[in-house]
């Protein structure tokens, strides 16, 4: 069978790794850079609708800037075939609205470095789901062992005294930010196999674009119809917004061709690296001390869990069950 053009390259090992490297770079910049924004546009902790709102914008603005090419190639607005419709909206609503509202309001009560570190748990949820979906997928001991290994470094990141405890308490609930932050991970893990099932039956640009549109107009009904508003408007916190809907158009369009052309655990596997470029981020830009020895012992079991979940694909490592 002849490889297109377009698949020989998201197949090729050096691409894979090169883009997938980019996205989880690209994603790793989200927490600490939406913690940035709240500060621009003055939205408080509590102002949980706020920032379902601002949520919303940013995947509205997303969807737009992903459909902008193929709607010039074609010179005219592509509306998607009514049997793709149904995957396009299920996407959306699982990808976009779920876990931006599981992440957006987790994100409050929790720190931009251990939101980075449980970002990596997206990997272990996608290997176990890849498992029960996918037959050159399975999950075997070294994989097993991998999740486990990164599950650690997810608890140990969440342990500390009774100050981060009162920080960390939502609805009466201790380290609920934490827990909405690890479900909006299991979303976006569950996602995945989504984007894999649907991009066999159009075109993954569109299919990505129109999700995060549909899912981000959810969240602005949300946000709006539950009283949030984006008061303090400047060029500073535009820019922001703008920064996050761009690298949700470019990151989650790039992966979700990776995910197209290669096995879901082989890609999914990149996510580990999220605490490593959270941690650099938050402490650049949010001043966080990231160096205790709590954080960074969390920080080297995320890494392990990566190396024992590549390892196990040893012989084809990065693209397994497929030919570069």
């Amino acid at each position: 069978m002849v490889k297109s053009p377009i698949s020989e390259f998201f197949t090729k090992k050096i691409n894979v790794v090169l883009m997938a490297v980019l996205c989880v770079a690209l994603w790793g910049s989200t927490a600490p850079v939406v913690k940035v924004a709240f500060d621009l546009f003055v939205i408080e902790r509590d102002e949980i609708v706020s920032k379902i709102l601002f949520a919303g914008l940013r995947f509205v603005i997303a969807g737009i800037l992903t459909l902008i090419i193929p709607c010039i190639k074609q010179r005219k607005i592509i509306i998607p075939d009514k049997k793709i419709m149904p995957s396009i909206v299920s996407i959306g609503l699982v990808q976009t609205t779920l876990q931006m509202l599981f992440f957006f309001i987790g994100l409050s009560y929790t720190t931009g470095f251990k939101a980075s570190v449980m970002g990596g748990v997206s990997t272990f949820f996608s290997v176990i789901i890849a498992h029960f979906m996918y037959k050159d997928d399975r999950l075997n001991f070294m994989k097993a062992l991998g999740c486990i290994v990164g599950f650690a470094g997810v608890l140990i990141s969440g342990l500390g005294g009774a100050e981060a405890v009162n920080e960390a308490m939502l609805w009466g609930i201790p380290f609920m930010g934490d827990i909405l932050v690890m479900l909006s991970m299991f979303t976006f893990a569950v996602s995945g196999p989504m984007c894999k099932e649907a991009a066999k039956k159009g075109d993954v640009i569109v299919i990505t674009g129109y999700s995060m549109l549909i899912g981000g107009a959810v969240l602005v009904i949300i946000g709006a119809l539950s009283g949030g508003a984006l008061e303090n408007v400047s060029l500073a916190g535009f820019s922001v917004l703008l920064y996050l809907g761009a690298l949700s158009a470019v990151a989650t369009t790039v992966w979700n061709m990776l995910l197209k052309y290669n096995t879901v655990s082989s890609i999914s596997v990149f996510n580990c690296l999220l605490p490593v470029f959270g941690a650099i981020l938050s402490a650049i830009l949010l001043g966080e001390n990231v160096f205790e020895i709590k954080n960074l012992v969390a920080l080297v079991l995320s890494c392990a869990g990566i190396y024992l979940v590549n390892r196990s694909s040893k012989k084809n490592k990065l693209t397994a069950g497929i030919s570069s």
